[in-house]
């Protein structure tokens, strides 16, 4: 177990907030392409590749807070732009992502 923390950085907080972070940009940056694209007309074919990507991202939790955050009101106070872009993918049903 020791040796896992050790090899993970499990221990080192500043390794996990630095992760966090990147899969929030990476999430960001994910939703802004589908809507982008979903607002030029991409088939939903590809569309759908894109919402599976989303999901195969690494920190879940990370997606799950973002949503939650949109849910109750609060992405608007970090980002205007991100909260617009979940109100523009609402109608896919991007809650249930």
């Amino acid at each position: 177990a020791e040796r896992t923390i050790e090899i993970l950085h499990l221990g080192d907080r500043d390794a996990l907030h630095k992760a966090c972070r990147n899969a929030f940009a990476n999430y960001k940056a994910r939703l802004f392409e589908y809507v982008h694209s979903k607002a030029n007309g991409t088939s939903n074919e590809i569309l759908e590749n894109m919402k599976n990507g989303i999901r195969g991202e690494q920190h879940p939790s990370v997606w799950y807070e973002m949503k939650r955050y949109y849910r109750n009101g609060w992405l608007g106070n970090i980002s205007r732009e991100l909260h617009d872009s979940f109100a523009a993918a609402l109608g896919d049903g991007v809650m249930d992502w």
